[in-house]
C-alpha cells in the first residue's frame, strides 16, 4: 500500500469506535509548535478547526519557557479559530513524563497499585503523591518471566494543576489529560484495522524534534513504550557544527538532504526490502521531505552519521528487550509518524538499520474536510505526519 495518502479510517471498523457528535478540543504542546485540533465523531470524522503556533526559535531550547509561552498564548489562539464547544483534552509533553518498565514480583492479597506506590519514590526521586501516574500491565510475557511486567507513566502533579487551572481560566471543560505514548497508539489505530484483525509485533515510532516516542504493540495493545532523547534537534545541530550555519537555516538545510551519510547508499534489506523501501521513499517524499538537496552556504555536506547512529542503537535496544519478553517474537513492520518524519533520508536510513518493513502514515488522510475549514497555519491538502499526538488525542478517552 502507498504510504504517504494512508487512511486511518478507511475501514467502518474505526470509525465505529468514534463517540458521535463533536469530539473535544485536542491541545498538542510540542517542541516546535503548539497545535490545536477538533473532529467530529461521525461515521466520517470531519475536520471541525485546527490551529497552529510555532515555537519562537529563541524558546526552542528552554522548556520552562517554551510551555510557558504556549500556555500564555493559548486563550487567543482558541477564540481566533473556530473551535466549538468548552470540552478539552491535552497532551502531556514528552519532556514531562516518566515513562518506565517495571518487573514486579506478585504477592498473593497485595494489589498491583500498592505495589508501584511502593517502589515509584526510589524509581522517580520524589514522593508518589507528586505525580499522577498511569499504568500497563504486559500481557502474554514469556514465562521465563516470573515478575509482571508493567509499563508505568508518571507527570508531575504540579503540571497537571497547571494545565487544570489554564483550561478552567479559558472558560473550558477539560475532559482528559493524556501521555503520548497513548495518543500515538490511538491515532495509528485505523492502520491496524486496514489489514483486518492485524496483531502482528509493530513498532510506531513519533520522530519529534526534541526526542523520539517509541510503542510497541500487539494489535491494539501495548506492550512497550519509551522516550528517547534524541529527534531532529541533535541531527540539525550536527549540520549546524560542520556548516556554521545559525539552527533556523541548518534546519532547511538537513530537512533537504538526500541522504544523512556520506559515500555509497546502503544495500537495502534482504527479501523483499527492496520493495519495502521504496515504498517508504514515495511516502515521505510525498509527506514533503523530497525536496532536492540546496548547497549550504559554507559549501560542506554534513555527516550525520553519528546522531543516526545513536538513534537507531536506542531503536535498537527496544526491540531487543521486546523480544527479551516474549520469547523472540520480533517486530514485524514499524510505522513512522511525527513531525520528522517529513524527512524522507532520515526514515530510510532508520527502517534500514532496524531491517524492518517500515511505513510513514500521515494521521489525518481520513479525515474528511472540505478546504474551507478553519485552519490556521496548517495546509492539510499536504501531508502532516507530525499531527499523529492531536489526532490521538481526539480519539482518547474523556475521563476526567
Amino acid at each position: 500500500m502507498a504510504l504517504g495518502g494512508l487512511s486511518l479510517f478507511k475501514q467502518k471498523a474505526s470509525v465505529g469506535l468514534l463517540r458521535q457528535g463533536t469530539l473535544p478540543i485536542a491541545v498538542d504542546f510540542g517542541s516546535t509548535a503548539l497545535k490545536l485540533l477538533q473532529v467530529s465523531g461521525s461515521e466520517t470524522p470531519t475536520l471541525i478547526a485546527a490551529a497552529t503556533l510555532p515555537t519562537p526559535d529563541t524558546m526552542l531550547y528552554d522548556e520552562g519557557k517554551r510551555l510557558a509561552y504556549q500556555m500564555e498564548q493559548l486563550p487567543s489562539l482558541l477564540k481566533s479559530s473556530g473551535f466549538k464547544g468548552k470540552r478539552v483534552v491535552a497532551v502531556v509533553p514528552g519532556g514531562r513524563t516518566f515513562c518506565k518498565h517495571l518487573q514486579i514480583q506478585k504477592t498473593e492479597g497485595v494489589a498491583l497499585r500498592s505495589m508501584i506506590d511502593a517502589l515509584l519514590p526510589e524509581q522517580l526521586g520524589c514522593p508518589t503523591a507528586a505525580v499522577v501516574y498511569r499504568h500497563t500491565e504486559v500481557e502474554g510475557v514469556s514465562e521465563q518471566h516470573h515478575k509482571a511486567e508493567v509499563i508505568c507513566m508518571a507527570t508531575p502533579r504540579e503540571l497537571v494543576a497547571r494545565l487544570m487551572t489554564l483550561f478552567r481560566g479559558c472558560k473550558l471543560e477539560p475532559v482528559g489529560i493524556h501521555n503520548e505514548f497513548g495518543s500515538l497508539l490511538r491515532a495509528c489505530r485505523g492502520i491496524r484495522e486496514t489489514g483486518g484483525n492485524d496483531a502482528r509485533p509493530t513498532l510506531y515510532m513519533d520522530l519529534g524534534w526534541t526526542r523520539t516516542k517509541v510503542v510497541i504493540a500487539h494489535g491494539d495493545r501495548m506492550v512497550f513504550a519509551r522516550l528517547i532523547d534524541i529527534g531532529g534537534r541533535a541531527f540539525d545541530e550536527a549540520v549546524c557544527g560542520q556548516t556554521k550555519l545559525p539552527l533556523s537555516e541548518a534546519r532547511l538545510e538537513r530537512l533537504a538532504m538526500e541522504r544523512v551519510t556520506p559515500g555509497v547508499q546502503a544495500p537495502a534489506p534482504e527479501g523483499d526490502g527492496g520493495e519495502q523501501m521504496a515504498m517508504l521513499s514515495a511516502g515521505m517524499a510525498k509527506a514533503g521531505g523530497g525536496a532536492t538537496r540546496a548547497k549550504t552556504k559554507a559549501g560542506v555536506k554534513a555527516d550525520l552519521s553519528e546522531p543516526l547512529e545513536m538513534l537507531v542503537d536506542e531503536i535498537g535496544h527496544c526491540l531487543r528487550y521486546h523480544e527479551s519478553l516474549f520469547g523472540g517474537r520480533r517486530v514485524e513492520r514499524a510505522v513512522l509518524v511525527g513531525g520528522e518524519a517529513r524527512h524522507r533520508a532520515l526514515g530510510e536510513s532508520v527502517a534500514r538499520a532496524i531491517r524492518v518493513e517500515a511505513q510513514i502514515a500521515d494521521p489525518m488522510a481520513g479525515v474528511a474536510r472540505t478546504g474551507r475549514e478553519p485552519s490556521a497555519g496548517v495546509d492539510f491538502s499536504q501531508a502532516q505526519p507530525g499531527w499523529a499526538q492531536a489526532l490521538g488525542a481526539c480519539l482518547s478517552p474523556t475521563d476526567l
